[in-house]
């Protein structure tokens, strides 16, 4: 999978979330949740030996943006106490989302440590394929007789350096809701 940059291209409304049913033999349901589902992705390679990624497929599309406004809501909105300002508005169409999504994706992209999972860019579509961690959850490790306290240690060790590491980076990466099903076992 290769780095790309933001998609400007004229056929932006034919980039999309692709639903994995046609790789249904390289491909395995996971989960489902509110907006998206989860497939564990074996791909066919020509040279060297496969290997698992996780695709998550989001159900959004340009048609889901097809009735809402272009312009939404304002950003940079002060309070009347800190500014008199007029904020601008934001624009809100599929063309911003797809590259807000790409950014966000491409800031994921080089990161690369130990205890942080790793993103791919996906020109062809705009699923997120991150590696796939063998030994499922913490919170599934720690449900085991196996999750002994010493494990416990370890594992919050490990997360602590990896929101080091993100909160290092210039600018700091924005992560989504840590708790013990979010966060992935690789080893």
């Amino acid at each position: 999978m290769s780095q790309d940059t933001v998609y400007n291209g004229p056929d932006l409304a034919k980039i999309g979330f692709v639903p994995l049913l046609q790789q249904a033999n390289t491909a395995e349901f996971l989960a489902s949740g509110a907006a998206a589902d989860i497939w564990k992705v074996r791909p066919i390679s020509p040279v060297g030996p496969p290997y698992l990624y996780v695709s998550k497929v989001l159900r959004i599309s340009a048609e889901n943006f097809k009735h809402i406004p272009e312009y939404v809501r304002s950003t940079n909105q002060k309070s009347a106490l800190h500014s008199s300002q007029v904020a601008e508005p934001e624009k809100f169409s599929w063309k911003a989302f797809v590259n807000e999504y790409q950014d966000k994706v491409l800031q994921w992209v080089p990161l690369m440590h130990d205890n942080v999972i790793r993103v791919y860019s996906h020109g062809q579509s705009l699923n997120l394929h991150t590696d796939f961690c063998h030994n499922g959850t913490v919170r599934e490790a720690l449900q085991t007789l196996d999750g002994k306290m010493k494990d416990k240690w370890d594992i919050i060790t490990e997360v602590l350096a990896g929101l080091k590491y993100l909160h290092s980076q210039n600018p700091p990466v924005i992560h989504g809701n840590i708790n013990a099903v979010r966060i992935r076992s690789k080893q």
